[in-house]
C-alpha cells in the first residue's frame, strides 16, 4: 500500500520509529546491517474485513508501520489475532 510522505512521517513519529507489532526499532541508515528490517505499511484490520467502509476510512486510522517480517507473518488476519 502506498501512502504519502506526510502520513508516513506521522506514523513513524507516533510509533517512535518502531514496528507496531514487534516493537523493534527501524534502522534509519540505508547501508547498515539492520537495513533488512525494512519498513512496510500494514492494515491493522485487513481490508477484506472492511468492505462496508470507504477507501478513505480504510486508510486513515487503519494503517501502521511494520517490519517486513511481521507484515509477512500477519498476512490477512487482524492485529488482535496476530498479537495473541
Amino acid at each position: 500500500m502506498a501512502i504519502n510522505q506526510y502520513k508516513w512521517e506521522k506514523l513513524y513519529k507516533r510509533q517512535l520509529g518502531c514496528c507496531y507489532y514487534c516493537l523493534q526499532k527501524f534502522d534509519t541508515k540505508r547501508n547498515s546491517v539492520n537495513a533488512l528490517r525494512k519498513v512496510t505499511v500494514d492494515h491493522i484490520r485487513p481490508v477484506c474485513e472492511m468492505k462496508e467502509l470507504s477507501q478513505i476510512e480504510k486508510n486513515t486510522c487503519n494503517t501502521v508501520l511494520a517490519c517486513q517480517e511481521c507484515n509477512r507473518r500477519k498476512a490477512n488476519i487482524s492485529a488482535e489475532l496476530f498479537l495473541e
